[in-house]
Parts: structure tokens; C-alpha cells; sequence
């Protein structure tokens, strides 16, 4: 099997015409036309190639981390519409280490949306060597997920992978963040 791309995405939801001033005016989608399939439901078009179908179905809503992202064109025309609509943003904004920005809200009925700008692509892939100051590993890409980590505005760039100078604790990064350094070992 070769995968070519997403279809759909289909969303359970309680309320149908909330659903669809969140969908359809909030966040722009187009509608589609739907076949009759025995329950209320709605289809919108995202993007070129993949569409949203939701369905109103009697299942219990859970709290979730469980969510489908939105790509926008212009992530703070998002914010404001968002505001002026009141929807509240439940996480971020905030920008992933590529650049990217990001946000989550939620629709009328509490399915998770994250909605995302993607840095223009190009650039070159990284390696980073960490040195934490105090001889302790975050074991993850947290040092590069924190505030204090900056990229230059300029340098289009994917991490690729991270070399940790020491390894051994799973620490959260904490507001005195431990990175002694971070440098760049390879550039492909």
C-alpha cells in the first residue's frame, strides 16, 4: 500500500449549527455537499486535497489531547479573528523550533483544533551539540523548545537531530534554564 495523502478527517460533534459558524464563518471553510447517511452531519474543504467531515453522533466527550491542525495563511489575522469571535485560545500562542507558529483552541462542542502557520521552507538541516552548565541531560528537545532558546530570524533551518554532551535525567526544563551552550556540529 502507498499512502497519497489525507482525505478526510471526521469530528464527532453534539451541536451542528455551532459546529458550523465555528467551521464555516470562524475559520473560513468552504462546505460541501453531503450524501445522506442516516445522521445530521456537515463536510467542508481544507486546503486542496483533504476535506472535514462532521458527524453528530451520541458519544461521550472526553478532555483530550487528541486534535487535527489547520494550516493558516497569516497566523495574526488568525489571532484576531479568533479574538473578535471570542474563542478562546486554550494553549500557546506559541512558535515550535522551526519557526512555525502555533495555538490551540477548541470548537463549540470541545474537539481540540490546533491551528498553525508553517515556516517557509528551504534552509539547511541542523545537528546541535547541548552543554548543560549543570552536568544534567534533559533527554529530549526541550532545551530547543525553551523560551530562552533563540534562533536567528534569518537562518531558515529543520533540526534534524541533538547531541547531548551528558545523558542520564529526564529534568522539565526550569525557569534557570541548565543550557550552557548550544552548537551547531553539522549543517547539510
Amino acid at each position: 500500500m502507498r499512502v497519497k495523502d489525507y482525505h478526510h478527517v471526521a469530528v464527532v460533534v453534539r451541536d451542528l449549527e455551532k459546529c458550523r459558524w465555528f467551521y464555516g464563518d470562524v475559520l473560513g471553510l468552504a462546505g460541501l455537499e453531503r450524501p445522506d447517511f442516516g445522521f445530521p452531519g456537515h463536510f467542508y474543504q481544507v486546503g486542496e486535497n483533504t476535506q472535514l467531515h462532521l458527524m453528530v453522533l451520541e458519544e461521550t466527550f472526553h478532555d483530550t489531547m487528541k486534535h487535527f491542525a489547520i494550516e493558516v495563511e497569516d497566523f495574526q489575522e488568525s489571532l484576531e479573528d479568533l479574538a473578535a469571535h471570542n474563542i478562546k485560545i486554550v494553549d500557546g500562542p506559541g512558535k515550535r523550533v522551526d519557526g512555525s507558529d502555533w495555538l490551540f483552541c477548541k470548537d463549540p462542542d470541545g474537539n481540540l483544533v490546533e491551528i498553525v502557520k508553517q515556516k517557509a521552507g528551504g534552509g539547511a538541516n541542523l545537528v546541535f551539540r547541548v552543554t548543560l552548565d549543570n552536568g544534567k541531560c534533559l533527554g529530549c528537545l526541550a532545551c530547543l523548545r525553551c523560551e530562552n532558546f533563540q534562533c536567528s530570524e534569518d537562518f531558515k533551518a529543520e533540526v534534524v537531530a541533538v547531541e547531548v554532551e551528558e545523558a542520564g535525567c529526564n529534568q522539565d526544563v526550569a525557569e534557570d534554564c541548565p543550557v550552557d551552550a548550544i552548537d551547531i556540529v553539522e549543517i547539510s
